[in-house]
């Protein structure tokens, strides 16, 4: 059974907005779709969760926020709403950052589409944090088949270039075990550093091209 076959499992989506009227706005588009869970938070009351999420926000809070995000929410997908010049700006610098984008005219026909897509594509449905993967990005993908469950869930936070001791917190394990994962993730893929690693992520994106088209 699929994640979309199972009842009362909607998408969690958390709307990262300050401005009320806009939140409610793009709250009232959503509560539309059956399948979507959205609700509010502001920067004062972030809450961590090891939970697959997805978080809506603009260019501007991502840019202010996103490095207390990732630590906060290592295994959501961030789904930007801004100007279209932004976002190939964005697909530049932090490809594998991001999960999806939508321009403000399209908000209103595509956004809950959009939302959709990331969950199935990104996470497969799946509940596990463990199993959530960039299904996407069929070089990410090809890129994951040699690697266990855990070394995947470590590699999805080096993407977001958390350190070891970060990781370990996250995954509820010791930094001993963090950087045994990341010499078999090195090992098993070719790759002696980290820098290595972002600059392979870098080139998928720009190999798979504007894959945020809706």
């Amino acid at each position: 059974m699929s994640y979309f076959d199972e009842p009362g499992a909607p998408i969690t989506v958390y709307i990262l907005e300050n401005n009320h009227l806009a939140a409610q706005y793009l709250l009232d588009i959503l509560s539309l779709d059956m399948h979507i869970d959205a609700r509010t938070i502001s920067e004062i009351n972030y809450s961590a969760t090891n939970a697959p999420c997805i978080l809506l926000m603009d260019q501007v809070t991502y840019l202010r926020c996103s490095q207390k995000l990732k630590i906060l929410y290592p295994f959501a997908r961030v789904l930007l709403i801004g100007q279209s010049n932004f976002k190939k700006q964005m697909l530049q610098h932090v490809p594998h950052e991001i999960a999806g984008f939508v321009e403000y005219p399209e908000i209103a026909g595509n956004l809950a589409a959009m939302i959709r897509k990331i969950w199935r594509a990104c996470s497969g449905g799946a509940t596990d944090a463990a199993h959530v993967i960039s299904l996407s990005s069929p070089a990410y993908f090809e890129f994951c088949q040699k690697l266990t469950k855990r070394e995947i869930a470590v590699v999805e936070l080096m993407k977001r270039r958390l350190s070891n001791k970060e990781i370990a917190s996250i995954l509820d394990i010791s930094e001993a075990t963090v950087k045994f994962h990341v010499t078999n993730i090195f090992s098993k893929t070719k790759i002696s550093r980290r820098r290595e690693l972002f600059s392979i992520f870098q080139e998928m994106g720009r190999a798979e091209g504007d894959r945020w088209a809706s």
